[in-house]
């Protein structure tokens, strides 16, 4: 066992992403373990020939239609305006949220770190560094803004979001504790039925401001760069990046 892995979640919809991201961190990491929660009604016909790679196969039932609202969208954008675009699924909502079971997850282990990254990332280079920011926080987020309208909506204490496609903790109670409140909040809601995709965004906020002491610290755009600069450790496919020639022709490289 090495003393870091890296966790993904997804369904089979976002599978070839997900052996992207493996494969590139494999490629490019020799002391990183790798935990993937493959969220389908089947098992995952792929394998990754590899010991430092733990598959686990989640048939956890969930509904697949488009019933729950998309909230913290730019309220500018012309897409979003469209009401049908601004649905997603149980299932949907459950791969993005299972990223903080597998914190929960590898916190039982004897990891040291744990990296978690959404399915459409491709770790090009050491992930080293990372290990070397993380050294004076408990965890490392890339850092952004939500508009004064979600702000006030939602009554956050900061404009300042934390963004949670990339990021890296260190395993301590402090940060068990920090994802056991997250996870406890996430299902509270389904209970009450205010679940809803950005649910996650705006509790971290919440907790950040409310737990004195854990530290977090910011994470570096090299970590999760929507740019595709060349410098850069590793690409985000997010906002509409994964679609482009150049990071499709990265990704390309790490599928088999």
């Amino acid at each position: 066992m090495n003393n870091t892995v890296l966790c993904v979640a997804s369904d089979s919809n976002y599978q070839e992403n997900s052996i992207a991201l493996i494969n590139s961190v494999l490629e490019n990491n020799n002391d990183i373990d790798i935990f993937y929660r493959f969220v389908n009604d089947t098992d995952l016909n792929y394998d990754f020939n590899n010991n430092k790679v733990k598959v686990l196969n989640d048939k956890t039932k969930l509904n697949t239609k488009k019933t729950f609202l998309v909230q913290g969208f730019d309220i500018a954008n012309e897409t979003y305006k469209n009401i049908n675009n601004r649905l997603v699924s149980e299932k949907l909502l459950y791969c993005v949220h299972a990223k903080y079971l597998n914190v929960l997850e590898m916190l039982k282990e004897d990891y040291e770190y744990i990296i978690i990254s959404d399915a459409d990332m491709i770790v090009r280079k050491s992930l080293k560094k990372l290990i070397d920011e993380i050294d004076n926080f408990d965890i490392l987020f890339k850092h952004g803004s939500t508009s004064n309208f979600y702000a006030n909506k939602f009554k956050l204490p900061s404009k300042t979001i934390y963004e949670e496609g990339f990021f890296i903790v260190k395993n301590n109670s402090l940060v068990k504790d920090f994802f056991t409140k997250l996870v406890d909040v996430i299902e509270k809601s389904k209970i009450e039925g205010t679940y809803h995709l950005d649910i996650d965004t705006f509790e971290v906020v919440n907790l950040v401001h409310n737990l004195n002491n854990i530290k977090v610290g910011e994470l570096k755009y090299i970590f999760k760069d929507f740019n595709l600069n060349e410098e850069s450790i590793v690409w985000s496919g997010q906002s509409g990046n994964k679609n482009s020639e150049k990071f499709k022709n990265e990704q390309s490289k790490y599928i088999s």
